[in-house]
């Protein structure tokens, strides 16, 4: 496990410096429009990380902080507070899990 940190610290700073150098290069050799391309591409997808990021549902954590196995449900059906598990009886008033509610 030791080398392959290594190996990062050497392979990652090198192949961004090499990636530069030939974005220097392209430039240089009169590819003005290269850039701009770049540019607008590395926008688009950190646009659209984002709008996935923000309409795609949460995952719903059930895993009971006692037991470790998923089996969280709510107290009360209306009330989004408290929380007990079915499979150890793990109980908390105060326990809150957003995407529990309504079921």
């Amino acid at each position: 496990m030791g080398g392959m940190r290594a190996c990062r610290w050497v392979v990652f700073p090198l192949s961004a410096l090499a990636a530069a150098a030939a974005a220097l290069v392209l430039i240089r050799l009169g590819g003005f429009w290269l850039p701009y391309l770049v540019g607008g591409v590395l926008a688009l997808t950190v646009a659209g990380w984002i709008i996935l990021s923000v309409l795609s549902p949460g995952r719903v954590d059930r895993t009971c902080p006692r037991c470790g196995r998923p089996g969280l449900v709510p107290l009360e059906r209306k009330n989004p507070l408290g929380v007990r598990c079915r499979e150890c009886g793990y109980r908390d008033e105060t326990g809150h899990i957003a995407n529990l509610l309504g079921e």
